[in-house]
């Protein structure tokens, strides 16, 4: 018997290979096991076999599909405001429906405390309206809770799904990513986008990261660093990393791989996982890596979860003494690694959507 589903997300599947597409695939499969009925409008506009996921590759047909397809409630990912606020118009007000949004960073919340008066304005009536606002860490729980209905209608759960078998297997790499391997017995790893500024600075720093590498090396000359890249933003941002890292002389031990697949079988090859970030929401690669006992060392811009190495937000030196203080007693960072498990969202999703049916 054929049940029409009552969940709508919207949001994107991978590639790219970011945190957000990387949860939301994982997440359908979850749905899946657990015979929980949903539809998926894929913003990524790429055509799928599978029926319940349904192409929106613009804003046309996400308005179609939001407005002809059967469903009670919608669970919003997107992080534009302007599909935000389409989701909101459409399914809250015109069709009275229930939304749910996941805020995966502090944009809209942003936008809500200081951005432009109507832009402002009508996000803050999406947040009223919403059944649920899922925050992804306490600082912003404590900002949502002034914009929702209530403070009962904000949660906070980590954006941590466990990784499926396909993504945890073994992998066939390319000669010069195992020569990389083969040359660097201390490998590092890190992920990003190229061109994705925050309040004038990279958001991922990887200044920092070269910078850093190289002082690592002075002491540590076997150690290399592995960057996995999941989009280019600005054409601009990525060929200034690649000159700087060929000013440091790094050429041959910062290994930066653009539009790669699954991460996970990079990172076990690592000996720990590097988050400089300026602003966070809740990092998957920084959960994945605690989940695996793989160290990891993280700036402080936002709360990170126990078992993180914290440095000084922006600050190099801060950066360079982790990483200096994590090789010389590595086995007492390795086991506060292995001590900290992640936090699964599952459960905490699924009682938050029977919530808002019942």
């Amino acid at each position: 018997m054929n049940i029409t589903p009552k969940l709508m997300i919207v949001g994107r599947t991978p590639p790219p290979y970011g945190g957000v597409t990387v949860h939301l695939s994982r997440l359908t499969q979850h749905l899946d096991a657990e015979h929980f009925p949903f539809q998926f409008c894929d913003l990524s506009g790429r055509a799928n076999p599978d029926c319940r996921f349904i192409r929106c590759g613009n804003i046309f047909e996400l308005m179609w599909t939001l407005l002809s397809k059967p469903y009670e409630m919608v669970h919003c990912h997107a992080s534009n405001p302007w599909l935000f606020l389409l989701v909101d118009v459409i399914v809250a007000r015109i069709l009275r429906r229930k939304t749910i949004y996941t805020l995966h960073g502090e944009g809209n919340l942003l936008l809500c405390e200081s951005g432009p008066f109507i832009l402002k304005k009508m996000l803050r009536g999406a947040f009223k309206r919403a059944a649920r606002i899922i925050t992804i860490n306490s600082s912003c729980e404590d900002r949502a809770v002034q914009f929702a209905a209530s403070q009962e209608n904000v949660l906070q759960m980590p954006a941590y799904l466990p990784p499926t078998p396909s993504e945890t297997g073994s992998q066939l790499y390319s000669d010069d990513i195992e020569l990389f391997f083969k040359n660097h017995d201390i490998c590092f790893a890190s992920q990003g986008t190229f061109g994705n500024q925050y309040k004038g600075f990279d958001l991922y720093r990887f200044d920092l990261l070269g910078k850093a590498l190289a002082s690592a090396r002075t002491k540590y000359p076997n150690v290399g660093l592995c960057t996995l890249v999941s989009q280019t933003l600005d054409q601009t941002a990525r060929e200034k990393v690649f000159s700087m890292r060929r000013e440091l002389g790094l050429e041959s031990h910062w290994l930066i791989l653009e539009n790669f697949g699954a991460a996970i079988p990079i990172y076990l090859r690592c000996v720990a996982f590097i988050r400089p970030t300026m602003s966070d929401g809740d990092s998957l690669s920084v959960r994945e890596c605690l989940d695996l006992s793989i160290p990891v060392i993280a700036s402080n811009a936002v709360p990170r979860p126990e078992g993180c190495i914290l440095f000084q937000c922006g600050d190099l030196e801060s950066l360079e003494k982790s990483l200096l203080a994590l090789l010389a007693d590595y086995p007492v960072f390795l086991q506060q690694a292995q001590q900290s498990k992640s936090s699964n969202c599952l459960e905490s999703l699924l009682a938050c959507y029977r919530s808002v049916l019942s």
